[in-house]
């Protein structure tokens, strides 16, 4: 896996990141002061890789996010077996992330298609497609910042880290922990075995009991069953009694009942108590005893016609309620205000026509009057026309004033009839006034009825008496059946007093008292009867109580039996799991044993070829024997030295060198593919010489690790002068954007020049052809360095 391009926004220091265009097989340097964003870049490869970072066992995942950004987003490109891919993550600050793994071209460009989406998914691809895990990349292509190792003791922790055998380890001490709780559980199911067996033949003898004892309550059933069906026969007759005596005191208190009831729900009852008594319904106690149902029959008909005259009552007031609301409050046609409205307008239309006949009955009198005598005058002359101009200027004719006198005799006429007329009008008004008067009598009367039966109607219990109310009433019909009601009053308070239903229910007290009489005999006998019963049922349920607790005590001894079979079994279970885990305990010590004896010789020579490079020569043989104990030879002394011999800048060439080791080793085994490095810090021991030897052995070492990345603080010229790219970070600044393909590679080895040097405030050179670096001799090609501001 070789890194292509790398881009990110709000990740730890940088606000933006950009590089782009990293070399298939280069020795790249990212150099700046502490807190410059070095190690940010190892951990974005990680982040963007696996979603997580060697540092998140000490803090959370959002902590990656640039403070002063709320989501970072990551994006690597990389080439693996000739193919090109992309990653893509975003997480926001509340840990929320998505991740998506496509396939692009080895050139960059737009992505293509589609591998995986979301995070697990991402990182199951990536594992299965890149054999790449977040453990097998830290143990192998990336060396995080102090993981230096120091000592013998952390060196050899360190080798056994790296071959797998402290995985191994742990699960060898899982195996004989397990084996020694094994061990404990079979001695525990042994006792537990031991134990049951003793309490069964405790228990033995009690079961032996139990086909006696079931004998015995056979019997004792018997009898308890015998004494149960007297008991039912008892309990028979004793309920039969009791409905006896339920059915004669239902009717005493429907009969008690008639004095509080309403005189409809009286006639109801009445009638129905006559239809039982009457039918062969009734109780048996009172069958053929008509001493007794010849008064309650005579009685209750009695109530059932004083209830009906009640109830005729009742409709008859309420029919007058009606009538005389009709009469009194209506306004239609037949009502008394209707009838008076009718008698007023009569009375106004007599009294205007009286006035009116009246008053033309005098006018035509008059004008009658004067017309005869002024006719007559002008044929008699009797000089009164002469008073008159208009008269004394006429000359009539012979006959004209008898015409005259007749005309106006004929108006004197038709003022003696409209006299009549007004005479007849005056008739008319006396007629309506006295029918008003009439009417208003009426009205009075209809008034003081409607209140009486009104107030009867609130008023009234609704028993057999009316009460007072009603008696103000003056309707015809209602006053009829109020005499009636009275009449039949009398006769029942002369027969039965004021409350004639309890009289009634009197008469049943004597059949009531012979029921009694008989329940009484029949719960004694029943009383004596389950007595029996119980004395039986205490033997039965005593020898069951025995039965019982044997059976139980059989039942724990099966279940102890089965108990002991299934520890038995278990036992034996146990057994041969201890025995696949010593067998598995000695696997493991024979695969540790197997793993030392291959891994330490394999890395050792390994190690071998890369001693030289790291020592400058001053150890050339190494020997790592199976237990991980590592000497290396040197020529001062021709013997092998010890670890703790050492000193800590060896040791830590030592342990970096065992790491290059086991990375090409796993390239080898795993990935089989060019692959990149990732170098944070990893000469903080080592004196200047030697991380100079190292860092230009560097790209000898390995054809499988091409691409190699080392961030260090500072570093001197002539170690700047080994890389082929050098990338520079500022602690004042959080963006940085390179494009490494503005730097290209010379064709001549020449003598060491400065290498070219970018950084977020650099000025790129001119871009120059570039070419893929043949493989790297003692003298290697270097870069041109471009210009630095």
């Amino acid at each position: 896996m070789l890194i292509r391009s790398l881009r990110a926004e709000g990740f730890l220091k940088f606000r933006k990141l950009r590089i782009d265009n990293f070399p298939r097989r280069a020795l790249i340097g990212i150099v700046g002061p502490n807190e410059s964003g070095k190690s940010s870049i190892g951990q974005l490869f990680q982040f963007a890789l696996f979603g997580s970072t060697h540092h998140m066992v000490r803090g959370s995942i959002t902590d990656l996010i640039h403070w002063d950004d709320d989501h970072c987003v990551v994006e690597l490109d990389f080439e693996h077996a000739d193919e090109g891919y992309r990653i893509w993550r975003e997480m926001d600050r509340f840990g929320t992330s998505f991740a998506r793994l496509m396939r692009i071209d080895k050139s960059g460009g737009p992505p293509g298609e589609e591998i995986a989406s979301g995070a697990l998914q991402v990182q199951r691809e990536v594992q299965r497609r890149f054999h790449l895990g977040a453990g097998e990349t830290m143990h192998s292509f990336y060396l995080a910042e102090r993981e230096s190792v120091t000592t013998p003791e952390q060196f050899r922790s360190f080798l056994d880290r790296v071959a797998g055998i402290d995985v191994l380890q742990g699960a060898r001490g899982q195996a004989s922990q397990a084996l020694d709780l094994l061990e404990k559980d079979f001695t525990s199911v042994q006792e537990e075995i031991h134990r049951n067996e003793l309490h069964i033949q405790r228990l033995q003898p009690n079961i032996d009991k139990i086909p006696d004892l079931e004998e015995e309550l056979t019997v004792r059933d018997t009898k308890v069953e015998e004494a149960r069906a007297h008991g039912r026969e008892m309990q028979r007759l004793v309920e039969q009694e009791l409905k006896k005596r339920d059915e004669v005191q239902k009717i005493q208190v429907e009969l008690r009942s008639l004095d509080t009831l309403i005189a409809s729900e009286s006639l109801r009852k009445s009638n129905g108590l006559i239809g039982l008594l009457q039918a062969d319904l009734a109780p048996e106690p009172l069958r053929d005893q008509d001493s007794i149902i010849t008064p309650l029959r005579d009685g209750l008909e009695q109530i059932s016609d004083a209830c009906k005259i009640r109830a005729d009552l009742e409709q008859c007031v309420i029919d007058s309620i009606e009538s005389l609301k009709a009469r009194l409050e209506g306004d239609q046609e037949g009502s008394i205000g209707t009838e008076k409205e009718i008698q007023e307008q009569e009375i106004r239309s007599s009294s205007t026509s009286r006035v009116r006949h009246r008053a033309g009955a005098l006018v035509l009198f008059i004008a009658g009057l004067v017309g005869m005598v002024l006719g007559l005058d002008l044929e008699l002359d009797w000089g009164i026309g002469q008073e008159i101009q208009f008269l004394a200027q006429m000359e009539p004719e012979k006959g004209i004033g008898f015409l005259v006198a007749a005309f106006f005799a004929f108006l004197f006429v038709a003022a003696c009839w409209l006299s009549t007329r007004a005479s007849q009008c005056q008739q008319k008004i006396f007629d309506a006034q006295g029918i008003l008067s009439r009417l208003q009598m009426e009205q009075d009367v209809g008034s003081s009825s409607l209140e009486a039966a009104r107030a009867h109607v609130s008023r009234s219990s609704g028993g057999l008496d009316p009460g007072d109310d009603i008696g103000e009433c003056r309707v015809r019909s209602v006053q009829e059946h109020l005499e009636s009601l009275r009449a039949a009053r009398r006769e029942i308070h002369r027969v039965m007093g004021d409350l004639p239903g309890d009289f009634l229910a009197g008469k049943l007290k004597s059949a009531l008292d012979r029921v009694r009489a008989t329940l009484k005999e029949r719960r004694k006998s029943l009383d004596e009867s389950s007595d029996s019963v119980k004395r039986l049922r205490s033997k039965s349920d005593r020898i069951q109580s025995e039965i019982r607790e044997y059976q139980n005590q059989d039942g724990r001894r099966q279940a102890l039996s089965e108990v002991s079979d299934g520890s038995r079994k278990k036992s034996l279970a146990i057994r041969d799991e201890m025995d696949i885990h010593r067998l598995l305990v000695e696997l493991l010590d024979e695969t540790i044993e197997s793993v030392r004896m291959r891994a330490g010789p394999s890395l050792g020579k390994g190690l071998c070829r890369l001693l030289p490079h790291l020592t400058g020569g001053r150890y050339r043989d190494a020997q790592v024997t199976p237990e991980f104990e590592i000497r290396l030879f040197t020529g001062e002394k021709s013997d092998f030295l010890q670890t703790h011999e050492l000193s800590g800048g060896t040791l830590q060439g030592l342990s970096f060198g065992f790491r290059l080791a086991f990375a090409q080793a796993f390239v080898r085994a795993v990935t089989g593919a060019p692959q990149f490095l990732f170098l944070d810090e990893p000469f903080p021991a080592m004196d200047r010489e030697r991380v100079l030897r190292t860092l230009q052995a560097l790209p000898r070492l390995s054809q499988e690790l091409s691409q190699v990345i080392v961030a260090h603080p500072d570093l001197d010229p002539a170690a700047r002068q080994s890389f082929d790219l050098l990338i520079e970070t500022d602690q004042a600044s959080d963006r940085l954007e390179i494009d490494l393909e503005d730097m290209s590679l010379p064709e001549v080895s020449a003598p060491r020049r400065e290498p070219t040097q970018m950084s977020p405030k650099t000025t790129r050179g001119e871009p120059a052809a570039r070419q893929e670096s043949a493989p790297r001799r003692e003298s290697r090609p270097r870069r041109e360095s471009a210009p630095r501001r």
